[in-house]
């Protein structure tokens, strides 16, 4: 049997191994699902309930099922860590990506409808038990219940651990929105007299939120040349303003709106009731193309009396939904151009990007094109071909804000790093950056995925059997005097040269410090 044909075997049984484990771990899944389904109707009657006799039962009840629930959390636990065990000897054998750059551009593998059903299943059938309105769970007190630490209901950074892959990375109109509205367009009159009348309108005082939405509506549909629709999903389900793409029986959402009267009037964040909304159109488009072969990318607005913010949306395993901006303040200064014209940039790249998304669903609508497979992590294992195929290489793929190419490639000409093959800065501000996989280090990628800094560390330094070092990472790598530490730099960690700060210089001095105090950890 050649090496080839062992893979391949070693693959299918690693395969059936996954499908068993997953099936199991379903039906728990499916257990579990139900007794937090009860739970949640238990805790809601004995709310209601006034009768002590009975409410002392009901919470004797509670107990009871709060035990089976932790039982069954515990085993699924254990399961879902065997899966992971078991999806990793499957990755060890499959080719996570092929980057053909045989004529000079990259090309990913394409994700068939099967992948992306497969994949979202379990966040379908969640939502199939039990889905509280949206404007429910606008209160934070009623949605903190349902975004569960090991499995969030939606990743909308809603607590911090609800953090999915940014959504710039999966969708190149969600990206270049972001760049626009920084500035990297031109303005017109036009968009200066708009944003002028919208915040001399929106910093006035209204009766309810109806009266405020529909001056908005009014407003905004006129600048953007769209209608907005109040879309109603039923049972108390409404939007407050949508902007729809449809042609003949195709139907998608391009911008989802929600609207509050004012910052703590409204019941709730308009924010977190925006991404429950996009929740509502995945369930209302759950056979569409849009769903099933692409990441079905939505805006979402949420103004909150005068202060508006734009958010993006994917559905990858969960709906992962992030602000593209910060909150903007609707207010008529006009001695404060830096925020008009800030809010003109925002408001002109969203007239674009609604151009572009209306496209992309356009050509979604007509060849039902299957968008390339998702990726999971910030870095990866490819394999690049050229030759026509005749030759590959074996490389890590990582997408990072910022990454010197420059010291790279002056590390790899002394022979002190892999080698560079790529590094371009695409749409959102990301690098990708395509080096050499070390395959003598098997310890690699444990190494690159579970670094905790960003500079000279040890886990940034690769020694291979032969004794020669490889250094890798260098997002934060620079000229002496010119690179500086990060703003949100993490003074927890024990490593820092004394007293360093954020923003401070990164001197040769600083990491040679932190790479002797690592080494006395190892002593010890």
């Amino acid at each position: 049997m050649t090496t080839s044909e062992r893979i391949q075997q070693e693959l299918q049984d690693s395969k059936g191994e996954y499908k068993e484990a997953k099936e199991n771990l379903k039906g728990e899944q499916q257990r579990l699902d139900e007794v937090k389904n009860n739970l949640r109707k238990l805790k809601s009657q004995i709310r209601s309930e006034k009768d002590e006799e009975k409410k002392k039962k009901l919470e004797g009840d509670i107990e009871d099922m709060e035990e089976v629930r932790d039982e069954l959390e515990k085993k699924n636990e254990e399961l879902r860590k065997d899966l992971n065990d078991i999806r990793e000897k499957v990755m060890k054998f499959r080719d996570a990506l092929l980057v053909d750059f045989g004529e000079g551009k990259g090309k990913k593998r394409s994700a068939s409808d099967e992948d992306l059903t497969e994949e979202r299943s379990h966040f379908f059938k969640k939502i199939q038990h039990f889905y509280p309105p949206p404007p429910e769970l606008a209160d934070t007190r009623r949605f903190k219940d349902y975004q569960d630490e090991k499995d969030p209901f939606i990743l909308n950074y809603r607590p911090s651990y609800a953090a999915g892959l940014p959504v710039t990375l999966c969708s190149d109109i969600l990206a270049k929105f972001q760049d626009d509205a920084k500035g990297n367009i031109e303005l017109n009159k036009d968009d200066i007299i708009f944003v002028r009348d919208l915040s001399n309108k929106m910093c006035s005082f209204f009766s309810d939120e109806n009266t405020r939405r529909n001056c908005f509506l009014e407003l905004m549909g006129s600048y953007l040349n769209r209608v907005f629709d109040i879309y109603n999903f039923g049972n108390n389900r409404t939007t407050n303003g949508s902007i729809m793409f449809t042609k003949g029986n195709f139907q998608v959402p391009l911008l989802s709106l929600e609207v509050k009267l004012e910052i703590g009037m409204g019941s709730g964040c308009a924010y977190v009731q925006s991404t429950a909304y996009y929740v509502e159109f995945i369930k209302k488009f759950r056979n569409s193309p849009a769903i099933s072969q692409s990441r079905f990318p939505v805006f979402l607005v949420y103004l909150a009396g005068p202060y508006m913010g734009v958010a993006g949306a994917v559905f990858l395993e969960n709906p992962v939904c992030e602000p593209l901006t910060p909150v903007m303040p609707l207010f008529y200064l006009p001695h404060h151009e830096d925020i008009l014209l800030g809010t003109a940039y925002v408001v002109k790249a969203l007239k674009i990007a609604l151009t572009n998304l209306e496209k992309f669903y356009d050509q979604l609508s007509q060849h039902s094109q299957i968008i390339t497979e998702d990726r999971k992590s910030l870095c990866f294992q490819a394999i690049m071909e050229y030759n026509g195929g005749l030759s590959s290489q074996h490389v890590i793929i990582k997408f990072a804000k910022r990454y010197s190419e420059a010291c790279h490639k002056e590390c790899q000409t002394l022979g002190i790093a892999p080698k560079l093959f790529f590094c371009e800065q695409i749409a959102g501000g990301w690098y990708v950056v395509i080096m050499e996989q070390l395959m003598e280090h098997d310890y690699y990628f444990i190494l690159i995925r579970t670094k905790i800094a960003l500079y000279m560390r040890l886990s940034n330094i690769l020694i291979s059997p032969d004794d020669s070092i490889k250094i890798i990472d260098f997002d934060w790598s620079g000229k002496v005097g010119e690179v500086v530490y990060p703003p949100l730099l993490n003074q927890e960690i024990d490593v820092w040269y004394p007293d360093v700060k954020a923003g401070e210089k990164i001197l040769p001095e600083h990491d040679l410090y932190i790479l002797n105090t690592e080494f006395k950890k190892c002593e010890l």
